[in-house]
């Protein structure tokens, strides 16, 4: 990211996950769209999510297992915004799940579950849509 707080993206593009709305690898340019992010976090699994300043999260690359939360299993070469309307706070991303902290304090996660990734039991295995972690 720049001061200014746009994402940058480099390298493979494959699968989306550069965010310029092409399928190639390339040297550093910012992600389509016209959004500004307060942060920005990569999956090993190639999709990216960031939470913009306005507190929406967008997700982009490999949506294989609804990496990306929107409500369907289609990559992206450009930035989607998750479902749900949530204002989030924080976010991060691990290997195939994402999960955000949303301003209310409740977490909420997307994408592969099936070892727990989701907070969720039993585990429900994947979901392409936020799903709220009920903390006891």
């Amino acid at each position: 990211m720049d001061a200014e707080g746009r994402a940058y993206c480099w390298g493979a593009g494959d699968l989306g996950q550069l965010g310029n709305a092409v399928l190639f690898s390339i040297p550093a340019v910012p992600v389509t769209g016209g959004l500004t992010f307060r942060e920005v976090h990569l999956s090993p699994n190639g999709f990216v999510c960031g939470l913009t300043t306005l507190e929406a999260v967008y997700c982009w690359g490999n949506n294989f297992r609804g990496y990306l939360g929107t409500g369907d299993c289609i990559s992206a070469a450009y930035p989607r915004r998750v479902l749900g309307g949530i204002a989030f706070r924080g976010i991060t991303t691990g290997g195939a799940a994402a999960c955000g902290t949303a301003t209310n304090e409740r977490v909420w996660c997307w994408g592969y579950g099936s070892s727990g990734e989701l907070g969720r039991a039993p585990n429900i295995g994947s979901s392409n849509g936020p799903v709220e972690v009920v903390i006891p």
